[in-house]
């Protein structure tokens, strides 16, 4: 009988960071944005969640799939990832976008016929390579994180086939190479067409990053808590006050320019890496002390995580406007996104996780194969 594949608890501590760091930007950037105030305060929480995500995503894939090395593995690799992403990717875009959009034309009575570019559009998002013409699209590129994850995962292949070393030290340095030329043909790509907003490549070096950790075992070294959690919270308490004091304007990814993309990924990469690292160790040491109820709850949020990111917008935005359809004040919405929204899509989440886990077949693990993340 295979054996089961085991959990790392700290992934998923970093999963559930990740994913209530989203819903909380959410949260604050409709509160904050219907008080007619500057929403940029709430960007890190948002930035910050993603990296995390990015980060664990390329740790994760790389724990399992580091032994890529022929045409059959690569299949094997992406039939697997696909059955992980596109079923609950597909169901989002469904609920989320295309019944909308039904409801829409059913109550105006009329029937809209798509026009080429609608028909490209959809079929765009159906393959989830909306980041690869994110300038091209008009408005606002719904699940944008999936799609850029999607790329990643279809070069990881490549990757993991040419950093093939035994030798740690031999092994990074191809990583870092292949990675960097990989990096080298998108932005060369983009610089001459200006498709890919630049997001894309402020998160690649942040999933290359969970692949390093990976490979080096840096986390296993032993780190004194009681210091990094002082640096932990000086680094957040810096964080904070560079949104506050220093940034008092809209982040607007798609047309600020490369000189600011830049300098931002000088600021947020090394701090985002430095608190992925704290919160990692943190878990580490501390997570087997922890209540066993605090730990199922911990583990519970993390398996929820990619439908709850799916369907932010239909929990969380659903309560905002189904309470200001009653005039409801703003402090009563907020309050009602967080302890009615968040609940709701926490357990709806978790449950249409587990029904797709039991509907979709999925390849036996490995012997000693880890769990990874849930996409």
């Amino acid at each position: 009988m295979p054996k089961k594949a085991k959990r790392l608890p700290e992934l998923d501590v970093l999963r559930a960071t990740a994913i209530l760091f989203l819903q909380f930007y959410f949260i604050g950037y409709t509160f904050v944005n219907t008080q007619n105030t500057d929403p940029y305060y709430f960007y890190w929480l948002g930035q910050f969640g993603l990296a995390l995500f990015f980060f664990v995503s390329g740790f994760a894939i790389d724990l399992n799939n580091r032994d890529i090395r022929t045409r059959e593995d690569a299949g094997k690799f992406f039939k697997k990832r696909a059955k992980r992403i596109y079923p609950l990717y597909w169901l989002a875009l469904g609920v989320v976008v295309l019944a909308p959009a039904l409801y829409r034309m059913a109550i105006s009575g009329t029937l809209t016929i798509p026009n080429p570019g609608a028909i490209a559009l959809a079929v765009t998002y159906v393959v989830g390579a909306q980041e690869l013409f994110s300038l091209v699209i008009n408005g606002y590129v719904y699940l944008w994180f999936v799609s850029a994850i999607l790329i990643l995962y279809a070069i990881y292949p490549v990757i993991a086939r040419y950093s093939a070393d035994k030798a740690i030290g031999r092994n990074i340095k191809n990583l870092l190479a292949v990675s960097t030329i990989i990096f080298g043909i998108f932005l060369a790509v983009n610089y001459v067409f200006s498709i890919m907003e630049y997001r894309f490549f402020l998160y690649y070096y942040i999933f290359m990053s969970g692949i390093v950790v990976n490979r080096t075992n840096i986390f296993n070294t032993k780190v004194n808590s009681r210091r990094l959690t002082v640096v932990f919270l000086a680094i957040f308490a810096v964080t904070v006050a560079y949104q506050i004091l220093f940034a008092p304007h809209v982040y607007d990814p798609q047309f600020e320019s490369l000189a600011g993309i830049t300098a931002r990924w000088l600021i947020y990469i090394p701090i985002d890496l430095l608190l992925i690292f704290a919160i990692f160790h943190l878990a580490r040491n501390y997570y087997n002390v922890l209540d066993s109820r605090i730990q199922a709850a911990i583990s519970y949020v993390a398996y929820a995580s990619y439908p709850m990111y799916l369907f932010f917008a239909l929990f969380l935005g659903g309560t905002a406007i189904f309470l200001e359809h009653y005039d409801a004040s703003k402090f009563l919405i907020l309050a009602a996104q967080i302890f009615v929204g968040l609940p709701i899509s926490i357990v709806i989440s978790f449950n249409l996780q587990r029904l797709a886990d039991r509907i979709i077949p999925r390849s036996k693990p490995k012997n000693n194969e880890k769990s990874s993340s849930q996409i």
